[in-house]
């Protein structure tokens, strides 16, 4: 399980549930300091959205193992990224 941090750049992010009969509706901006996947990080839900770069993005990757081990010295940050998590759901 991955998350991606956008460093610089936009991204749209869209769900791939569509209900719009396949019209290009909709879809959220997320621009630098933005994170994306970060559910995945805490659930084992599979990607429910397709995310397209709109600018030229520096992202970076972070693994769960990786996460989660530099969160154990910063725990109010660990505990912001859970409410996060039960919020989105």
């Amino acid at each position: 399980m991955k998350m991606y941090y956008i460093i610089q750049g936009e991204v749209l992010a869209k769900s791939k549930f569509r209900t719009d009969k396949g019209r290009n509706t909709g879809g959220a901006v997320i621009r630098a300091g933005g994170i994306i996947g970060e559910i995945n990080l805490f659930f084992s839900y599979p990607y429910s959205t397709e995310v397209w770069t709109r600018t030229c993005c520096q992202l970076l990757k972070i693994e769960k193992e990786e996460l989660l081990s530099m969160l154990e010295e910063y725990p109010t940050i660990l505990e912001s990224f859970r409410d996060r998590v039960q919020v989105l759901l």
